[in-house]
């Protein structure tokens, strides 16, 4: 049975070489080999050996096979998204108005003391956060007040549950904090009151800001 004995290239080269020297040298003497001669004679045995040559097991070469997927890193679904989501999902917008002349409130029907306020949610955005306050003074009313998304003022829906009340008999503020759960899309907030007998609204004040998600992710 034959067996091969594989040889680091070098060795190969120079053992080579060192033939090639003495077969080409004949009767020459060591010192006629010049370092001009050894260069021309290695370059012919490399190149008469290239194709039956091989290069041994790289260190490194397992991390080179990563090296091609890493020039596709910029161009990966996910390389330019946080948890699936584009980026404007994570940049807030607001919206915010604030007024301050006295208007008067009848008592008994639901009133509107605020324009709607407008803004537009982006895609990936699940919630708008809504803040408010309004201050009250003259009789002795009791006032509830809430937000209204999308809609007249109505002593109904989310926003009219999560109402806030308060008594006019010394000056009063009442504050809303409410997250609605939104579409994408053009939204309009308006700030609602009720009071039990004629009484007057004063400054009032409202934001709305865009909320990727809840607590649920």
């Amino acid at each position: 049975m034959r067996t091969r004995v594989s040889l680091p290239l070098s060795v190969l080269v120079l053992s080579l070489v060192a033939a090639l020297a003495l077969g080409t040298a004949g009767s020459a003497t060591a010192s006629g080999i010049t370092r001009s001669t050894v260069k021309k004679l290695a370059a012919k045995v490399v190149d008469k050996k290239a194709a039956s040559l091989s290069v041994a097991h790289a260190a490194t070469a397992d991390s080179a096979t990563s090296a091609t997927t890493a020039t596709t890193a910029t161009s990966a679904g996910n390389s330019a998204q946080l948890d699936g989501k584009a980026p404007a999902t994570f940049l807030d917008r607001s919206a915010h108005a604030f007024l301050t002349g006295t208007s008067p409130v009848a008592g008994g029907s639901p009133v509107q003391v605020m324009n709607p306020l407008g803004i537009t949610v982006p895609a990936g955005v699940g919630y708008l956060h809504v803040t408010a306050t309004a201050t009250f003074a003259g009789g002795a009313a009791n006032v509830r007040v809430w937000p209204s998304l999308d809609g007249a003022c109505a002593e109904s829906g989310g926003g009219y549950s999560h109402s806030s009340v308060g008594n006019t008999t010394v000056q009063v503020t009442v504050p809303i904090d409410y997250l609605a759960q939104v579409a994408p899309g053009n939204h309009s907030v308006r700030l609602c009151v009720t009071a039990g007998s004629d009484t007057f609204v004063a400054l009032r004040s409202m934001t709305i800001t865009t909320v990727a998600s809840d607590s649920n992710g």
